[in-house]
């Protein structure tokens, strides 16, 4: 095809959803396509097919940062028709039509689960099909992976400019699987953290302060007045009003807008880290973050790579996944996103515009590289004492 990535499209019979595959590529059976299955509802078919183009992007880039041994996929599902849309869903018809699509494709395309897709949906998709990764039959849950990924990528932003987490300011928008693992985390490590999300009790965390109640109007004020914005929620979510009205203004520090009294201003955003896929809605809404300065973006092909990242250790060392406890794997997996931002921002040398080209660079070093997924149990022997310590102490 002239055009890269390409779209299929399946009709689910009797539902009046869509499914999308996007495969970044002739699907290829020797180096297939990997990403989630997300189902959501779209303003239109368009929309849901540039999503899909989008993420299937995104995919190869984050599979790129690794050397995953994968390329990039995604599966979207348009259930905007669907009696009921995406809440409403037969997914038993979903799952058969998804099914259908990967056998077709005869190995090129593998899936796993994302926004309004989980483990019980890949259970039933991979008793028809054998091309699912979703961690099924372990006790390794691939959102958490996601979360302790962005995780590790916080501390190698921080490591990068010499200091830690610890007193720092965050704020989670989204508190799912992932949202509320990478607050969880920070609140462990020392940070102060802020947690919103649309439905408010999810945001709920432990050492965490709920911020919900500001709602959709009221939480930029609040982000503004952090170190850091970790986006875990929808794609999108930044566009050019958004980024301006993050960056221009800080706050009082406790989430009220600035006074007259400029000892009360505080310009303190200094970290957009991404973990929901896609989080500016354009590139101008990007290059209106750039353009600000001061201010870096650690993509999301670095920092929230914790599943594909599960997945090549599940599909490269799938003894090593089988035998060992989850809180390694996980500490595996904070390792590679820890010393891929660090070396990401170092090399960038403090300038947020070369982070991006330096993040290619990397990738197109690693491309010489095993599939990180071989290097897991080598680095599980190296680092037994950490690992016995996860263990037994219930991880990080």
């Amino acid at each position: 095809p002239a055009a890269s990535p390409l779209v299929l499209e399946f009709p689910c019979e009797g539902s009046g959803a869509t499914v999308y595959v996007g495969c970044d590529g002739l699907p290829c059976p020797e180096r297939p396509g990997n990403g989630g299955c997300r189902v959501w509802n779209y303003a239109s078919p368009e929309a849901a097919v540039a999503e899909c183009i989008g993420l299937s992007r995104g995919m190869t880039a984050k599979h790129a940062a690794y050397n995953t041994g994968f390329a990039g996929a995604k599966l979207v599902v348009d259930a905007s028709e669907a009696a009921g849309g995406a809440d409403g869903l037969d997914k038993t018809a979903l799952m058969a039509t998804v099914a259908g699509a990967l056998e077709g494709l005869g190995g090129g395309v593998y899936t796993g689960c994302d926004l309004n897709t989980d483990d019980a949906d890949m259970a039933e998709l991979s008793a028809q099909t054998p091309y699912v990764l979703a961690g099924l039959g372990s006790r390794v849950d691939t959102n958490v992976a996601t979360g302790h990924g962005v995780f590790g990528a916080l501390q190698g932003a921080f490591a990068a400019r010499g200091s830690g987490v610890r007193g720092k300011r965050f704020f989670v928008h989204g508190s799912g699987k992932v949202g509320s693992t990478v607050a969880r985390l920070l609140a462990r490590a020392g940070g102060e953290v802020l947690t919103f999300d649309a439905v408010p009790a999810a945001a709920d965390v432990p050492g965490c302060r709920n911020v919900s109640s500001v709602g959709a109007e009221g939480w930029p004020a609040l982000a503004a007045g952090c170190d850091v914005l970790v986006p875990c929620s929808i794609s999108g979510l930044l566009d050019e009003a958004l980024v301006e009205a993050l960056v221009a203004r800080g706050t009082d520090g406790e989430g009220h807008p600035p006074s007259g009294d400029e000892s009360c201003r505080r310009d303190r955003l200094s970290l957009i880290l991404g973990a929901a896929n896609l989080p500016f809605s354009d590139e101008g809404a990007l290059e209106a973050l750039l353009a600000c300065g001061g201010v870096d973006f650690v993509p999301e092909s670095v920092s929230s790579a914790g599943a594909v990242l599960v997945d090549s250790i599940e599909c490269f060392d799938n003894e090593g996944y089988r035998s060992r406890h989850p809180e390694v794997i996980y500490a595996y997996v904070r390792h590679l996103t820890f010393q891929k931002t660090a070396a990401v921002l170092r090399s960038a040398g403090g300038n947020p515009r070369k982070v991006a080209s330096r993040v290619g660079a990397f990738s197109a070093e690693a491309a010489h590289d095993p599939p990180a997924g071989e290097g897991f149990s080598a680095w599980a022997e190296a680092n037994t004492e950490l690992c016995d310590f996860l263990v037994v102490g219930g991880g990080v």
